[in-house]
């Protein structure tokens, strides 16, 4: 089981790394941002990402809306930033099959995003993904079943032995976070402020204040 940051905040992605508690970065740049800078800023966590012990995986979303030109704009990605960890965020659709499938062949990995069903994130990892990820908030929040979701499609790829990873995706609590690798993700990706919070606990504050309180009596 694995935690990955979702985060395109480069102070935010050099203090979780110093801690060595996540095991891969995701990113959502936004798209408003100049081509010169959206390329110079992914450059630098590809850097950050390459130079962390022998280098994490990192997932980056590609824009593009059109089959062909999803296609053409990983293949772009892929080659410009040359890091063979790095898998590229395509939206799950009908239309997106080719474009899942035809990068997988040629050997870029790629995350089959936005799923909402077992029967989406399924197919996608028949397609070839590396990660198949699962709106694990969005499911929640319609007062759908992410833990069902995610079993099935962990069984599906067990029980068909295809390489791929499921992914619950922004997951926002620590209970949440438990409960989906119980249920079969290989993955959990929270933000910068969920991860700090499931480590932080008032309790645990409380009886460090306590003892040092206690400590200190001792020591007078």
């Amino acid at each position: 089981m694995k935690l990955f940051l979702d985060s395109s905040d480069l102070d935010q992605i050099k203090d979780v790394l110093s801690k060595e508690i996540v095991q891969g970065i995701t990113i959502n740049p936004s798209n408003k941002e100049s081509k010169a800078n959206y390329q110079l800023h992914i450059k630098e966590i590809v850097d950050l990402c390459r130079s962390y012990k022998d280098g994490i995986p990192l997932n980056i979303r590609v824009f593009a809306r059109e089959p062909e030109s999803i296609l053409a704009q990983a293949i772009d990605v892929s080659r410009e930033f040359t890091y063979d960890k790095l898998s590229l965020q395509i939206p799950i659709g009908f239309e997106a099959l080719h474009p899942i499938s035809t990068l997988s062949k040629t050997g870029i990995h790629v995350n089959s995003i936005y799923c909402f069903t077992a029967a989406q994130m399924q197919c996608a990892a028949l397609c070839g993904s590396k990660y198949i990820s699962l709106c694990y908030d969005k499911v929640a929040d319609d007062e759908g079943k992410p833990e069902e979701i995610l079993f099935y499609a962990k069984s599906f790829v067990y029980n068909n032995q295809l390489e791929c990873q499921v992914i619950a995706d922004n997951v926002k609590t620590s209970e949440d976070m438990e409960l989906a690798w119980k249920s079969g993700a290989d993955i959990v990706t929270v933000n910068y402020d969920v991860l700090k919070q499931a480590i932080d606990h008032d309790k645990t504050t409380e009886m460090v204040a306590t003892f040092l309180n206690d400590f200190q009596e001792w020591m007078t």
